[in-house]
Formats: C-alpha cells, structure tokens, sequence
C-alpha cells in the first residue's frame, strides 16, 4: 500500500468546527376541558309540592322552572327518564349538602308541575277544562323532550278527544313532529271520515 502524505505513524488527525446555534426550548401544553356549570344561585326558597309523595325535606333535587322552585328525588327522576338521568348524574350542579340543582328555561312552570305530578303518580293531574288541550299538547312536547312514553300516550290519548275540523291539521303537525302514532292515526281517521280523503 503507498503511503499517503496525511499519514503519521498509520494514524490520521480529523479538524470538526462545530457552531452552536441557540438552544430551542419545547414546551408541552395541556388542553383541559372545563365543565361550565350554570352562573345560577341555589334558591332559598321553599320548593312547591308536585304531588303529596313528595316530601321536601326528603328529597335531594332542587329543579328551577319559570321562577318556581320544585323538590323531587334524583332517582325518581333518573329511573322514569333517561334523559333526567343523563342531565342528574353528569352535568348537574351539586351542592355541599349534595342536593343536585337543575334550571330548565324552556317550559312554563305549570307544565314542568303537571309533568312531576306523572312522574310520581303515573296519572295525569286535574287539568281545567278551557286549558286541556293546550296543557296536553304542551306536556306531550314536554314529554317528548324527557323520553316520558307514559306521559306521552296519556297526552295523545286526551288530545284525540280535540279533534274536529278546526284542530286536525294543527293535531296532525304535533303528532308527526313528535312520533306519536296514536294520535296521527285519529287525525288521518278523521280527515277520511270527514272529507273522503284517504291520505293513510
């Protein structure tokens, strides 16, 4: 082998210039999910009474309606619904005494009473003659929105006893809107009845 001019003694020396550029520093960032819990106070107020089961002093939910203050029993609760359920044991506010708290603002207080009173009583309440079908349309929507098929049925049931030629196409729109076959089916029984018109 010829020997190389960059050869001393069969070893060889390597010159590196390193530069150091300025350290770049990694961060880790976290991304949390809070739970907004609504900017509500819990009530003083003493709750209203939806049906005689119901003993305030027992019960261990506080649901604000309309601006009326009504007491139930989380399970009660979560057991007829499975949408209360959802509501009571995930996003609800509880207290130090753990009393869940609860606001729904889109129903009128009487409703929301008349629907608690099912819950426990499995019966609808005493309804005033001049507002029962909008109370029943009004629970039936109500019912809809909490998945209550008993309160529903109830609903449909004492609204069909409302149709008449005024009512039928407004009847028809709540039941196909809401599924409620029942009553689609005496709304469209009527219309053949009436005017000849099969429409089924």
């Amino acid at each position: 082998m010829e020997s190389s001019p960059h050869l001393a003694d069969d070893s060889f020396s390597i010159r590196c210039d390193v530069t150091v550029i300025k350290a770049i520093r990694a961060t880790r960032t976290t991304t949390t999910t809070a739970i907004v819990k609504p900017q509500h106070k819990p009530s003083e107020r003493k709750p209203c009474v939806a049906h005689p089961k119901i003993d305030p002093d027992m019960t261990n939910v506080v649901i604000e309606v309309g601006g009326e203050i009504f007491a139930a029993h989380r399970w009660v609760l979560a057991n007829k619904s499975p949408v209360f359920a959802s509501m009571l044991f995930s996003t609800a506010a509880v207290d130090d005494d753990g009393v869940v708290h609860l606001w729904i603002d889109d129903m009128e207080a009487r409703v929301f009473e008349a629907l608690l009173h099912f819950v426990y009583a499995g019966a609808l309440p005493e309804m005033d003659k001049g507002d029962e079908m909008e109370m029943a349309r009004l629970l039936l929507v109500a019912a809809n929105r909490y998945d209550l098929q008993g309160l529903k049925l109830a609903c449909e049931d004492v609204l069909q006893g409302y149709i008449d030629k005024i009512t039928v196409v407004g009847m028809l729109a709540l039941a196909t809107k809401h599924g409620c076959h029942g009553l689609e089916e005496a709304c469209l029984e009527f219309i053949k009845e009436v005017y000849g018109i099969d429409v089924m």
